[in-house]
């Protein structure tokens, strides 16, 4: 197992394979700016805003894994506001739990009888700070 977030578990096996690509984590510091007559502002450091993740996943039915079912997981989580820890290699993304905030979907490879076999899913998270 590579990680997971709640129940989406990123996995390798001789049968299955569900990972991510793409995974970009971003955030940002908030600084003040007051204004000298005569000099440089002065700055004083406020805090930092809340971290994104961004990532990408390649759902294939030839590769164990159901395209829709995992496309409804994810907007059953991100619909229903789910906040869940990201674990990578057993540890802990960021000090809180995230949130999908975003997403979208391409299917990249439909069947003669409408069944979704490949899928490209782009997922966003927020922190999810109390």
């Amino acid at each position: 197992m590579i990680g997971t977030f709640g129940k989406v578990v990123f996995s390798v096996s001789s049968d299955h394979v569900k990972t991510f690509d793409e995974f970009e984590k971003s955030g940002s510091a908030v600084w003040d700016s007051q204004e000298v007559i005569g000099g440089k502002p002065k700055q004083k450091f406020k805090g930092t805003e809340l971290e994104t993740i961004s990532f990408s996943m390649f759902l294939d039915i030839f590769k164990g894994v159901k395209p829709r079912e995992n496309i409804e997981l994810l907007n059953e989580m991100r619909d229903k506001g789910k906040t869940e820890f990201l674990i990578i290699g057993g540890k802990r993304i960021g000090k809180h739990k995230w949130y999908i905030s975003s997403m979208s979907e391409s299917w990249t490879n439909i069947d003669n009888k409408g069944r979704l076999l490949q899928a490209k899913v782009s997922v966003t998270l927020k922190e999810f700070v109390r």
